[in-house]
This record gives C-alpha cells, structure tokens and sequence, in this order.
C-alpha cells in the first residue's frame, strides 16, 4: 500500500501503520525516511534525480505474512548442488546481527542502485526494464521477502 510522502511529511511522527502491523510501524517509518532522503537527492545517496514528493510505503500485513512463508520455504532447501543455485553473496558474507539502520540502508540500495546504473529520463516515464524494481518497489513482494530475509537472517 502507498501513500503519498511530501517533503513537510518527513518529519511527520504520526503513526499511519496499520493496527494490524505486528509492531512495524517503526521500521517503516525508518525505511521512508531514508527513501524520501534519496528522492530529496541528499549527500550519500549518488547521483539519483530529485523528486518533491514520492509516495510512501506502508506495511502491508498480507505481503509480510507471504514474504514470511516465502523464507521459510526457501530455508530447507539444500542450494550446494544438485542442479540448484547457489546465493554466491550470503556464503561469503558474515552473520552478524544488523541493525534496523542498515537492512534500511541495504533495501534502499537494492532500490536505488539500479536506477544510478542504468540512468533515468527526466520525464520520469519507466520504460527501461531495468529500472522495473525502483518503479515498483512499493507493489513487489520481492521487496517484501528481501526485507524479511534481512531481518531473519541477521538479527
């Protein structure tokens, strides 16, 4: 679900979340905060082009509880050979807790890389597939799973 997210809303500490949310009200707040500081083209974020306003996302009870069965069925499953594929970057990275701030950090530059990589026009019209993932993140449940992923396998 998306709402819009104007510059005077960041700032914004009402909770919008839904009752439902599981207690995530605060991760998502976090979350958008960072993405309206990567639209306002703040220093840290590279070269992505400003916006005024964006829209926000908002927790999604159905989607995490999908993200959530998605994980747990991936969990069992023997990657190490067998026709299978491997996750190269999870087996040399370490399994150290992390922060809210930086799986925040990490999924936004999921979202945004793309977008510095492969350029976007100035009539902010989507028609490179490359750039499928930033037009869409508030509506892909990958956005979803790789946020629980994150959150359950680094805490």
């Amino acid at each position: 679900m998306v709402s819009r997210l104007s510059e005077e809303d960041v700032d914004d500490d009402e909770d919008e979340g839904d009752d439902n949310d599981g207690g995530s009200a605060g991760f998502t707040d976090a979350l958008n905060s960072m993405r309206q500081a990567v639209a306002k083209g703040l220093p840290g974020y590279g070269n992505v082009p400003r916006s005024q306003s964006m829209f926000a996302l908002s927790c999604y009870y159905e989607l995490v509880q999908a993200a959530i069965v998605n994980t747990e069925v991936c969990k069992p499953v023997n990657f190490l050979n067998g026709g299978k594929s491997m996750n190269y970057w999870a087996m040399i990275t370490t399994r150290n807790p992390l922060t809210d701030a930086e799986i925040i950090r990490r999924a936004v530059d999921s979202w945004r890389i793309p977008v510095i990589n492969y350029g976007l026009r100035a009539d902010a019209v989507y028609r490179d597939k490359r750039l499928e993932a930033f037009a869409n993140v508030s509506c892909k449940l990958h956005f979803f799973k790789h946020l629980y992923w994150l959150l359950d396998n680094y805490r």
